[in-house]
């Protein structure tokens, strides 16, 4: 998707380097494609700065001056072109750390030992085989998918070796384009670059290539709002492990070092945010939290639960539940909305239920929790209308029965056959992190029990199938 504006980089000589103009306009064309950037493009987002940027205080500049981070979003990798003395430091911009990244190597040149390759040789062998090994490695991770991005900037960088080097470019072409490129073309790519490693008379005594990559998984950010709930304390592991960032919503101080520890030992980032969302009262201060955290993603996790004051449950249930979904689907950056509901959360009977089965529901179950249905089944309508002004936000209502809290196991998702049965927390939460994960998830209710199918198996048929058991609710289309 960026083949015209790589183009425009390559053929105008004025915008090829990092100058003081460069910034603004990447912003400017990743503006355009913010809709695609973040809602659609799975992947990792990586800046590289040339050598006047490398420093702490010029990638300071470049945001500050140039605006930068006024149109984009934060990347989640950055990484300097060339090889400076010493790591540089954290930029701070706004409501969160830049973390400035660099390809460590130490290399000997003739009698020459060091870190500071610019002080030793010419720096471009040094960043092409930086660059082919990330991009290698995207390689590995997207051989099983349909589309992979083939960066031109190996292609640019083997073309200035003339002979059988050029030769070896064959197959690099298309930006964006369908993988076809052949193992062989691969190989050989891979062959040229050892040769013209070799060339500069440079060995590899120890190589550190500092990020964690995964093509095919973006590293996203969740706000999890009832963040010391049961099922919320089960699912932020869960997130973490995907290296996401998490940041967990609770009202009790107390709980803050408990929590903190659900993060130790992960590969994401946990944050603990206290805040009362019994006093969020209106669309703008959930906007104002969002805007705090800077997610891609919400989990609603929350609740009174029914207990104490009716005017509790109001308040979060239906009324902060409702203001953090138009929230939501107000800032563009976020494309996911989980609510964790009930399975019979719902005006009307559902079609594959018997009317035996509804009649008990109503008059036995939900009689026993009238308040909480009630400020439910509000929150539920106003996560599904509001999920359909967007065609690219899913907004989905997780349904499950009575919880328990036994370990995942197999699951019913979908049109269950009954309503009366268990639904176990950590399942529950599984199921969650699985849908977040699908880049294919739609706007959907899923009822949820304990059952006979793997979850990821029952997540996939229901994402693929187009499942969504909000069928006979009175607003259904």
């Amino acid at each position: 998707m960026y083949e015209e504006f790589y183009r425009q980089v390559h053929q105008d000589l004025e915008i090829s380097v990092m100058e003081s103009n460069t910034a603004a306009l990447v912003a400017q064309h990743l503006r355009i494609l913010d809709f695609e950037l973040r809602n659609k493009w799975s992947g990792t987002l990586i800046i590289v700065f040339q050598p006047d940027e490398e420093e702490t205080g010029g990638v300071q500049a470049m945001i500050d001056d140039d605006g930068l981070y006024t149109e984009v979003s934060v990347p989640d990798i950055m990484l300097g072109q060339h090889i400076v003395p010493s790591k540089s430091g954290t930029v701070s911009v706004r409501s969160g750390p830049v973390l400035v990244r660099f390809c460590q190597r130490q290399c000997h040149r003739v009698s020459v030992s060091g870190s500071q390759l610019t002080a030793m040789c010419r720096p471009h062998p040094v960043a092409m085989k930086i660059i082919s090994q990330l991009e290698d490695e995207v390689r590995r991770e997207v051989r099983l998918y349909e589309y992979v991005t083939v960066p031109t900037v190996r292609e640019k960088v083997l073309h200035v070796v003339k002979g059988s080097i050029e030769d070896g470019c064959e197959g690099f072409s298309s930006l964006g384009a369908k993988h076809s490129i052949p193992d062989e073309d691969l190989d050989r790519c891979g062959n040229v670059i050892d040769a013209f490693w070799r060339t500069y008379e440079l060995k590899a005594v120890s190589t550190t290539i500092l990020y964690d990559y995964r093509a095919t998984m973006a590293a996203h950010h969740v706000l999890l709002l009832g963040g010391s709930g049961k099922v919320s304390q089960l699912l932020t592991p869960m997130l973490l492990q995907r290296s996401w960032t998490v940041t967990s919503i609770i009202r009790n101080p107390d709980q803050i070092a408990s929590l903190q520890k659900l993060g130790e030992n992960q590969s994401g980032k946990l944050n603990v945010l206290v805040r009362s969302l019994e006093e969020v009262k209106s669309d703008e201060q959930a906007k104002n939290i969002i805007d705090e955290v800077r997610p891609d993603y919400v989990v609603w996790s929350a609740g009174a639960g029914g207990k104490g004051a009716p005017e509790r449950t109001w308040a979060i249930d239906r009324d902060a539940a409702c203001h953090f979904i138009r929230a939501s689907v107000a800032t563009p950056s976020i494309s996911k909305f989980v609510m964790i509901s009930f399975i019979t959360s719902r005006l009307e009977k559902a079609p594959w239920w018997t009317d035996e089965m509804w009649k008990e529901e109503k008059e036995v179950r939900l009689k026993k929790l009238e308040r909480y249905y009630q400020a439910k089944v509000a929150a539920d309508q106003v996560l599904y209308e509001e999920s359909k002004k967007r065609s690219d936000f899913a907004g989905i209502c997780l349904r499950p029965a009575l919880l328990t809290m036994e370990p995942v196991g197999k699951v019913t998702l979908g049109r269950t056959s009954v309503t009366n049965g268990t639904s176990s927390r950590a399942s529950v939460a599984y199921l969650t992190a699985l849908l977040l994960d699908n880049p294919k998830s739609k706007t959907c209710w899923l009822d949820m029990l304990d059952g006979d199918e793997d979850p990821e198996a029952a997540v996939k048929r229901c994402v693929d199938e187009g499942v969504d058991c909000i069928e006979g609710e009175p607003y259904y289309p």
